[in-house]
């Protein structure tokens, strides 16, 4: 999704978020923070890595999730999209963009999904400590949000998404390359697609919770064995099996 695409995105969220404007005011410092929840790492078109922090707070009746630079190296973008992923029990309050993110974002109540577009698709360079954007959910204190980057591009629309790594503990399944809880036919269909492309010289076309997912014989690749031992697990789960992929593959 290029950056005119995030455009449309953004735009078809706005009517899907049936509560008016998103709000570009100045953030609230005063969230007591909580562990780090998970983090993202870009890299720029000159190989230049930028951290991005994902981290829960509490602010009074409210649960904050706050997306800020810890490393910002040369990272440049011009707009982005992720979801949030385990917001059962949270309602959606409102959205605040960091000072230096002046533009667009909008946030779809019923998909739990942002896209942000900078003014006239310019390039937003990076420091050290900027906050992204704060998203304030209201319910269950407990809940514990993390956020899966669906897509990151620069002001010419390149798409910088499998230049994504994720670390901490961004929540994912293993064999579950398509992120909807379950492992079928279609994560295997998702494995052979990466690999083909990988194998043509191309990306992945997955991002790095997806490439972690994918991943199932732990060799620093994937290729069509990670996709058999998916259907094989499947098969299993299919005929009355049960337990958890990783105890399947012990067998």
């Amino acid at each position: 999704m290029k950056i005119n695409k995030i455009i449309a995105f953004a735009s078809a969220v706005q009517l899907m978020a049936a509560g008016g404007a998103i709000s570009s005011s100045a953030l609230s410092a005063n969230a007591a923070t909580t562990p780090e929840i998970s983090a993202a790492s870009m890299k720029s078109e000159s190989a230049n890595t930028a951290n991005f922090k994902i981290e829960k707070s509490v602010n009074g009746d409210q649960v904050v999730l706050t997306v800020s630079v810890a490393k910002a190296a040369s990272l440049k973008i011009a707009g982005y999209s992720f979801s949030v992923a385990d917001a059962d029990g949270l309602t959606f309050v409102k959205a605040e963009n960091g000072s230096k993110f002046e533009g667009k974002t909008e946030y779809g109540k019923n998909t739990n999904e942002v896209a942000f577009r900078s003014d006239n698709s310019e390039e937003i360079a990076l420091a050290d400590g900027d906050v992204v954007i704060k998203l304030y959910f209201s319910g269950n204190k407990n809940a514990d949000p993390g956020v899966t980057m669906m897509e990151v591009v620069d002001s010419f629309g390149v798409n910088l998404t499998d230049k994504i790594t994720l670390s901490g503990n961004a929540p994912f399944m293993l064999g579950d390359v398509t992120l909807d809880g379950k492992i079928d036919a279609a994560d295997a269909t998702d494995i052979l697609k990466a690999y083909s492309n990988l194998s043509t010289g191309g990306a992945s076309g997955l991002n790095a919770t997806q490439r972690k997912a994918a991943e199932v014989i732990v060799d620093d690749k994937i290729d069509a064995a990670d996709a058999t031992e998916v259907l094989k697990f499947y098969s299993f789960l299919s005929t009355g099996g049960s337990g958890t992929f990783e105890e399947f593959l012990k067998k």
